[in-house]
């Protein structure tokens, strides 16, 4: 393959990538090209272009949200870390832990995984469809299980799972 001649382009005037001197198309513009060697239409689009959707911006909100569940991560992290080094490390996590910053951000923080848990929850069913096995009699089998079926045994095991871990705090 090494002896196969490439034909020289650093010549080219608008064509395979080559925008031409003075083009009044967008460098990133000149990327895509239509056959004929002119290069392809792109108009310009804001940044916040999601914004104007509803759909559009409850899904750069839910990516958006992972930030939040790493920030919860990294701060349960450390609070097990501070748990661990004593009763002084401890205290320092609680004064840092209750600075109105930290505060601030852990309740927008919150409000970003709740939009991760119920967004995630209903998305389940589409990322995930179950079917019921064959081998369980019935008129039921080889079926899949109901959207709302799989939500709402999601939503019971995230109320059985809070009740516990409330019940091994609390008591």
């Amino acid at each position: 393959m090494a002896d196969v001649a490439r034909p020289d382009r650093s010549k080219a005037s608008g064509v395979a990538g080559v925008r031409p001197e003075g083009s009044r198309w967008a460098p990133h513009d000149s990327q895509v090209e239509i056959s004929a060697g002119v290069p392809a239409y792109r108009p310009r689009v804001s940044l916040l272009w999601w914004v104007r959707k509803p759909a559009y911006l409850l899904f750069v909100l839910r990516e958006l949200s992972s930030l939040f569940v790493a920030w919860f991560v990294v701060v349960t992290l450390f609070f097990t870390w501070s748990v661990g080094r004593g009763e002084e490390q401890y205290e320092r996590f609680l004064d840092l832990a209750a600075n109105p910053l930290i505060v601030v951000v852990n309740l927008v923080a919150l409000a970003f995984l709740l939009l991760h848990t119920v967004t995630w929850f209903n998305l389940t069913p589409q990322a995930m469809p179950l079917r019921i096995p064959r081998a369980v009699p019935g008129g039921l089998r080889g079926r899949s299980v109901p959207a709302v079926a799989v939500v709402a045994a999601q939503w019971a095991g995230f109320v059985f799972v809070s009740a516990f871990v409330m019940w091994l705090v609390v008591r």
